[in-house]
């Protein structure tokens, strides 16, 4: 028997921390919030919410995008695509659904295949299987370093990330790898620095009044700080729950029955993130972002457009 010891909610960015702690929290009704969307945490249902997107739906809407608007499949033939990695769970399921993808839509994309390793920190031999494809996924935590050794081997792909790239963002510029990352896609479920918005503007706003020496840094290194996109559903929820049965009464099944009702508009989106009784992950849209070496930074590919993530499974 596990003893609450006072904790009506527990949050995690952990990877693996929901994955461990899902049938605690279901057995004893205690809710959940993390920023990472497996489907073992989702389903079925229980007091794990994931207040984010699922990777491997966004991932399988980002390729939907690539060959509309990135890859003239029809004229080249599919485009061949492979991923490498440490072996963590959620790139094996990112690799899943890219696999799921290209056996759907053969004309579009050739799965080449992933290549996980076991913590490695030279690519000699993942950079050489990668070698002929048209778009590579390299490792999150080591993008960089890979992207150097695959240009240095003369090979051309182009490389794709989504926000676990871009929280080690500031290894391209310790890297000097700034060529060799040059006009990567990224996909985003929120907006990035160089943006305007209610929840990026906040995030702005408490870097620079609270850490303004370290502010650029901090910015150059990534999306850290924008994590505040996660925080502010969790914090809407347990608002929502007060609203709802006064402080004195909150507790861990007021935060669930409020958090399976919660809705969050945002950019002119009614349905921007939104949780339900069957529903476990917020976020329902993903932008596309490209990599600019001149300018150091990433934009928007599509300025203000928004595009609905693919429920593929």
């Amino acid at each position: 028997m596990v003893e609450k010891n006072g904790a009506d909610l527990i949050f995690s960015s952990i990877e693996h921390t929901p994955i461990i702690l899902k049938p605690v929290v279901d057995k004893e009704k205690i809710i959940m919030f993390t920023g990472i969307a497996l489907e073992e945490v989702l389903a079925p249902p229980g007091y794990v919410f994931a207040l984010a997107n699922k990777q491997d739906d966004s991932f399988y809407t980002f390729l939907k995008w690539i060959a509309e608007n990135d890859w003239d499949y029809e004229t080249n033939g599919p485009a061949k695509i492979g991923l490498t990695n440490w072996n963590i769970p959620l790139d094996v399921t990112i690799a899943d659904a890219i696999e799921a993808y290209c056996n759907e839509y053969p004309e579009q994309f050739k799965w080449v295949g992933s290549l996980f390793t076991d913590f490695s920190f030279s690519w000699q031999i993942e950079v050489e299987a990668l070698k002929d494809c048209d778009y590579v996924m390299p490792p999150t935590t080591l993008m960089a370093g890979f992207a150097k050794e695959y240009r240095q081997a003369g090979y051309t792909a182009k490389f794709l990330g989504y926000d676990a790239h871009l929280a080690y963002f500031g290894n391209i510029a310790a890297f000097d790898a700034w060529d060799d990352v040059d006009g990567t896609l990224f996909y985003r479920s929120a907006k990035y620095w160089n943006e305007d918005g209610p929840i990026i503007n906040l995030a702005k706003q408490i870097l620079h009044t609270y850490h303004p020496d370290e502010a650029d840094e901090t910015i150059l290194n990534g999306i850290g700080y924008t994590a505040a996109a996660t925080y502010y559903q969790m914090f809407e929820i347990i608002a929502d729950a007060v609203e709802a049965v006064g402080a004195s009464n909150l507790d861990s099944q007021a935060l669930y029955e409020a958090a399976q009702r919660y809705s969050l508009s945002l950019d002119g989106l009614e349905d921007y993130a939104t949780l339900g009784p069957e529903k476990r992950t917020s976020n329902n849209y993903i932008s596309i972002y490209e990599l600019d070496a001149a300018h150091k930074d990433i934009f928007r590919v599509d300025s203000g457009v928004w595009y609905p993530i693919i429920r593929h499974n």
